[in-house]
């Protein structure tokens, strides 16, 4: 489980980017601890060390959320890297396999993966 990092169609501005990332188009969710709100996100570009996403309405991004990718089962702490509009850089400053429980993960960032999870006859 997981992306295929970097592709043949990256351009020249990846370059600069010390990892190559993968463009996709993820659901996900992002947490913010501070003020207790979540909302829902579109990942656009994905590598080991960062992502970029777009929300649907400005939040104050600079709080470092945490990121679910749904998809993947992955949690990651964050720290907002840039900000333009809607979109947004993130650096994974730590990040959790969610599926099981025995990764470490916060409590709490995996019961807001499972709530995003389509339930599935045999459990998760």
């Amino acid at each position: 489980m997981g992306v295929e990092w970097g592709s043949a169609n990256d351009n020249q501005a990846d370059e600069r980017r010390r990892e190559k990332r993968s463009r996709v188009y993820l659901g996900g969710k992002l947490a913010f601890l501070d003020s207790g709100i979540t909302t829902d996100c579109v990942v656009r570009n994905l590598s080991r060390s960062g992502a970029q996403i777009e929300i649907k309405a400005a939040l104050p991004v600079s709080a470092g959320p945490f990121l679910v990718v749904t998809k993947y089962a992955q949690g990651h702490m964050t720290a907002t890297a840039w900000s333009r509009g809607l979109r947004c850089g993130l650096a994974l400053r730590r990040s959790w396999e969610l599926v099981d429980a025995a990764h470490g993960a916060p409590a709490w960032i995996r019961d807001l993966w499972l709530e995003l999870t389509p339930r599935r006859s045999g459990g998760v």
